[in-house]
């Protein structure tokens, strides 16, 4: 929690060991408070020399960045941010790496037969493995050709058609994940986006 104290009409945010004036049996006297006296003190004690909790915000606004803080209010401290709008061409970028990192994470898994299994490069690069083999020993579709652990504890035996399957299936994943991209791209890249379609397309689902 911070705190602040109103000196002058002005809200002074506490950061360290302060002194308040206050009647001391019965005449004005400085009184030096510790650090962190405020987090240690009721509210109703806090409230007696002035000093209370500053209310803080909530995120900036999409499309600003903070470049400052100011302590506002009248009965309360209240902090609120100095922001500035970041160019679009700035938002472009950032809005570009976030997608390439969104659709990466999306390609690392897939739904395949109902379950959610690994469509990772390592995986892809077991199954064409294991597929290749399969084609050297001239094994045919129904043949059992591996044994995959899909979840903790449990192997589960693969065919060879279910391994070409699941290699087909991660190249048609691969290819709808760039697609997602792509599209999303093309809205952040159009000359005269606003920052407003830029930031939902960085957001798209």
């Amino acid at each position: 929690m911070a705190f602040a104290l109103q000196r002058d009409g002005a809200w002074s945010e506490i950061f360290g060991s302060f002194k308040v004036t206050r009647l001391v049996n019965g005449e004005l006297d400085e009184v030096s408070y510790a650090s962190n006296w405020p987090d240690l003190a009721p509210a109703d004690e806090r409230a007696e020399i002035g000093v209370f909790e500053i209310e803080e915000p909530g995120p900036p606004p999409a499309g600003f960045r903070v470049i400052g803080t100011a302590i506002e209010g009248d009965d309360r401290p209240r902090r609120v941010w100095l922001t500035e709008a970041i160019p679009v061409a700035e938002l472009r970028t950032e809005a570009l790496i976030r997608l390439a990192a969104r659709r990466w994470e999306r390609q690392q898994t897939m739904l395949w037969n109902g379950s959610t299994v690994p469509a990772d490069d390592t995986t892809l690069g077991r199954i064409m493995a294991t597929v290749k083999l399969a084609e050297i020993q001239e094994k045919a579709p129904g043949d059992i050709v591996a044994h995959w652990k899909f979840a903790p504890g449990f192997l589960t035996p693969v065919t060879l058609a279910q391994a070409i399957d699941y290699g087909v299936s991660i190249g048609a994943h691969y290819q709808a994940c760039f697609s997602w991209e792509a599209a999303l791209a093309a809205i952040v890249i159009a000359p005269g986006a606003s920052a407003e379609a830029i930031l939902a397309a960085a957001e798209a689902p």
